[in-house]
């Protein structure tokens, strides 16, 4: 939420570092609690948002690599 209120105004480089933060907390919270289908998809909503960060700072290669960890996350959710 932070990181989405940063990039509307205009601070990239702030709203992706909370994008990252919150991507890596609930990497953590995902993978204590593997069986938590909650937890694994605000994982997968923190990619989408890093992902959308990372592309509007420009960021286009590391955009590409976070939208294909989505959607390897998404795929691997459709077991």
């Amino acid at each position: 939420m932070v990181g989405n209120a940063q990039a509307r105004i205009g601070n990239l480089n702030d709203a992706l570092r909370n994008h990252r933060k919150a991507l890596l907390i609930r990497e953590e919270l995902a993978t204590n609690d593997p069986l938590d289908l909650w937890k694994r998809w605000d994982l997968i909503g923190s990619h989408a948002k890093t992902s959308n960060a990372l592309a509007k700072a420009g960021s286009t290669v590391a955009a590409l690599d976070s939208c294909r960890q989505t959607e390897a996350l998404l795929a691997d959710d459709d077991r």
